[in-house]
């Protein structure tokens, strides 16, 4: 598995040193997760960076977000919509067969526009996010798990998938879920778990 890790972190985040991609990526290098740290400062870098995906198996994006968006700067002021987004990593990749990590709050919740993200025809076969907002340890402890529990496995069926979904969600008291693309759901983007 080759894991693309972009962090966008918030200026109080950086001054005081919580950078969870940082941390992600030694947990990385103890699982020998083959990875590539980015630092992402502003919307071009991130624009340029997410130009790299098809390389990847995976995606994982440490954030700040919420129901309608990604913030891309440094001072949080800055937002580009999911939709956005969408649009451009489609226009750049292949993401039929990726996967994406979303680490940032409430982008996984029901009402978010993050499931564009998972569309079918041009999004992520998977998409893990959070229905809730998460702090920093907590995030970090979660995506620890979750690559420890993907770097075990032989395969990485459906089946392992809600798996490790649910045991997460036990172990961490925490609301995870993912979008995947669906031709039965509404907006051919089902959510597990529902």
């Amino acid at each position: 598995m080759k894991v693309l890790l972009l962090e966008i972190p918030s200026a109080d985040h950086a001054f005081e040193g919580w950078l969870g991609g940082r941390a992600i990526r030694e947990i990385f290098d103890l699982l020998n997760i083959e990875n590539t740290y980015k630092l992402i400062l502003s919307r071009r870098f991130l624009v340029k960076s997410i130009k790299d995906i098809s390389d990847y198996d995976m995606a994982h994006i440490e954030c700040h977000s919420d129901e309608e968006g990604i913030c891309y700067n440094p001072l949080r002021r800055d937002v580009i919509s999911w939709e956005v987004f969408a649009d451009i990593l489609a226009r750049t990749n292949d993401l039929e067969d990726k996967q994406l990590v979303i680490s940032g709050c409430l982008a996984g919740n029901i009402n978010s526009k993050a499931r564009v993200l998972a569309r079918r025809g041009s999004g992520f076969r998977r998409v893990f996010a959070f229905d809730e907002e998460i702090i920093y340890d907590k995030a970090v402890a979660v995506w620890g798990g979750f690559y420890y529990l993907i770097s075990k496995a032989k395969e990485w069926s459906p089946h392992q998938v809600r798996n490790a979904i649910e045991k997460l969600r036990e172990c961490y008291d925490v609301s995870l879920l993912y979008f995947y693309p669906s031709k039965r759901a509404p907006g051919g983007v089902g959510i597990y778990p529902k």
